[in-house]
């Protein structure tokens, strides 16, 4: 037993005192999603948690979080993340997601000092994707769809009445001012003011807008006279722009009010369309068609980066182009 003792003993000072103080991966890994979350979606932080699990399976499984925080070890369990994540089937695009989580865990850890230099996680090549926006013809077929489905809801049909009303301001807030799925799930009534004829795109509990700047929306005149009547029949204790009519939200998540819109897109025969995004597209085309100028644009779009503002702007129609090319003759 004293030989045991005194192995460990010589083990402990060969490690030395600073060694023996460093934290493990896992939990720096926690403290770092801790302090997130006071600025990070709950999107953003469940997509963290998720990346932490797929950090625990990773091989040697269940080891990767208990090592110590050091720059082998986080090289070590990038390669070993990165393996893993091929055996899960993901798409490209998912596989990156959970890269991009890690490197940023580990740009925290050097910016906070618990390692002395970057680490890299190194992404696999994806195809970008092309952003698809609805026609004018496939607008003009949802809003109609949306008005028969709440003009005729009767019988067991009629509690639905409020939800097909909550997809028809969706409609209108997607279209004319281009809001964001999420950004419509959480506006709140408060949020509009008609007499400066905007909307406010603001932080609502655990919800961070994206980008973390609060910013306002012009209404068109179009929105503007929508808005405006719809206001006019609203309940006292509503709070959402899509409630219950109760005071509680329609929809609690983004993917319940896209797989809602989505439910018309199938009955249309419209498809390879995000159900909101294909608004927000739209929205940005044209007005990109229309002659707006890209500074007030990206504006508009909510953009950091004039570049992802471009993106945008690459989706003409083939009638589009050819109009472009006959300015020749």
């Amino acid at each position: 037993m004293a030989n045991v003792h005194q192995l460990l003993k010589d083990l402990m000072e060969e490690i030395g005192p600073e060694e023996q103080d460093v934290p493990t991966i896992g939990k720096l890994y926690k403290k770092w999603m801790n302090e997130a979350q006071r600025f990070r979606s709950m999107k953003s932080i469940n997509a963290y948690k998720m990346t932490l699990t797929y950090i625990k399976a990773s091989k040697p499984k269940g080891q990767h979080h208990k090592r110590k925080c050091n720059i082998s070890n986080l090289q070590e369990l990038s390669l070993s993340f990165k393996d893993y994540l091929d055996t899960r089937n993901l798409s490209p695009s998912s596989i990156n997601s959970y890269l991009i989580n890690l490197q940023t865990f580990y740009n925290w850890l050097k910016k906070h000092g618990y390692i002395t230099e970057r680490v890299g996680v190194q992404k696999i090549k994806v195809s970008e994707k092309s952003i698809k926006p609805f026609s004018e013809a496939q607008m003009e077929m949802i809003k109609d769809r949306i008005l028969y489905r709440m003009e005729n809801a009767v019988g067991q049909q009629k509690a639905r009445k409020v939800f097909y009303k909550c997809h028809l301001r969706a409609y209108y807030v997607a279209r004319y001012a281009g809001l964001r799925c999420g950004e419509l799930v959480n506006l709140r009534l408060s949020d509009i003011n008609l007499d400066t004829r905007e909307i406010w795109v603001r932080d609502v509990g655990d919800s961070i807008v994206k980008g973390a700047r609060e910013e306002s929306v012009p209404m068109s005149d179009t929105l503007y006279k929508f808005i405006k009547k719809d206001l006019e029949d609203r309940r006292a204790y509503e709070v959402w722009f899509l409630d219950t009519g109760f005071g509680y939200r329609a929809y609690s998540r983004s993917m319940n009010l896209s797989n809602a819109m989505k439910v018309h897109l199938d009955a249309l025969g419209i498809s390879g369309i995000k159900p909101l995004h294909g608004f927000r597209a739209a929205f940005c085309r044209n007005l990109g068609i229309s002659g707006a100028p890209l500074p007030i644009l990206k504006d508009l779009m909510r953009h950091k980066d004039l570049q992802t503002t471009l993106r945008y702007m690459d989706i003409h129609s083939p009638k589009d182009k050819l109009r472009a090319v006959n300015l020749l003759n």
